[in-house]
C-alpha cells in the first residue's frame, strides 16, 4: 500500500473512531456492547467501506495531491464515511461510495452535492428503490404498487402496504425529486364511477432534481 493510500485510509479510520468515540457510554452493558461492535460489526463494515472507496478513488490517483488540499472533498469523505457506518445495508453504502466518487466528477454545485449526500442518509433504501422504479417505469408505477400489482418491487412485502408506499412517495415529492400529476376532470369522473380514491389515480413523474440525484448516486461506469 502506498504512503498516500495509507494516509487516506488513516483519515477514514480516524473519522470512524471519532464518530464512535462520540457515543456516550453509560452502564456496563452499553460499554461491553460498544466494545463488541467495534471488534465485530464496525470493523467488518469499515473494511468493506475502505474497499469500496479504494476501488473508486484509485481512478483519481493523479489527483491525490489536489484532493489533499480540497476542503470540500474532505467534508464529503467525513459525511459519507460516518453515514455509511450507520447503515446496515451494503447496497446503501455503495450509494455513498458512488456519491463520494461522483463528487469529483459531476459538475453540479457543491451545495447540491452536500444535499444529495444528506438525502442518501435520510432515505431508507426502499425509498431510493421507489425513486429508481419511477424513473424507469414511468408515471403509473405508484398506482401499480398501491394496487399490489408490482411483484418485482423490493422488498416484496411493501408492495401491498399502501400507507407506507404513500408515505415514501410524499417524502420524495416534498424533496422535489418527484412531481405529482393530478388527474384531469375526465379522470375524476372515471374515479367516481368506479368509486376509487383520488390519490390512487394520481400519477407521478421524475423532476430534473430527481434525475440529478440518481445520477449522483449511480456508478457511472457500470450504469446502463
Amino acid at each position: 500500500m502506498s504512503d498516500k493510500k495509507e494516509m487516506f485510509n488513516s483519515a477514514v479510520s480516524a473519522t470512524l473512531k471519532g464518530g464512535i468515540g462520540a457515543i456516550p457510554i453509560a452502564g456496563s452493558f452499553l460499554t461491553e456492547y460498544i466494545g463488541l461492535v467495534q471488534d465485530r460489526s464496525a470493523n467488518k463494515i469499515m473494511n468493506e467501506w475502505q474497499e469500496m472507496i479504494d476501488v473508486r478513488l484509485s481512478k483519481l490517483e493523479a489527483n491525490r495531491e489536489k484532493l489533499a488540499e480540497d476542503e470540500f472533498f474532505f467534508s464529503c469523505v467525513q459525511m459519507t464515511t460516518l453515514a455509511a457506518m450507520r447503515s446496515f445495508q451494503k447496497e446503501k453504502r455503495e450509494y455513498f461510495a458512488n456519491a463520494l466518487y461522483n463528487s469529483q466528477l459531476i459538475e453540479i454545485s457543491e451545495e447540491k452535492k452536500i444535499v444529495f449526500i444528506t438525502l442518501i442518509d435520510k432515505y431508507p433504501l426502499v425509498a431510493i428503490k421507489l425513486l429508481q422504479k419511477i424513473s424507469v417505469q414511468g408515471e403509473h408505477i405508484v398506482e401499480a404498487m398501491l394496487e399490489g400489482k408490482l411483484s418485482m418491487f423490493y422488498p416484496l412485502e411493501y408492495a401491498s402496504d399502501k400507507e407506507f408506499i404513500s408515505s415514501l412517495t410524499r417524502m420524495l415529492i416534498n424533496d422535489q425529486l418527484v412531481r405529482e400529476i393530478k388527474p384531469n376532470k375526465k379522470g375524476e369522473v372515471i374515479m367516481q364511477e368506479h368509486h376509487r380514491a383520488n390519490w390512487e389515480r394520481t400519477e407521478y413523474d421524475m423532476t430534473n432534481l430527481g434525475r440529478e440525484f440518481l445520477r449522483f448516486i449511480t456508478d457511472q461506469e457500470n450504469s446502463e
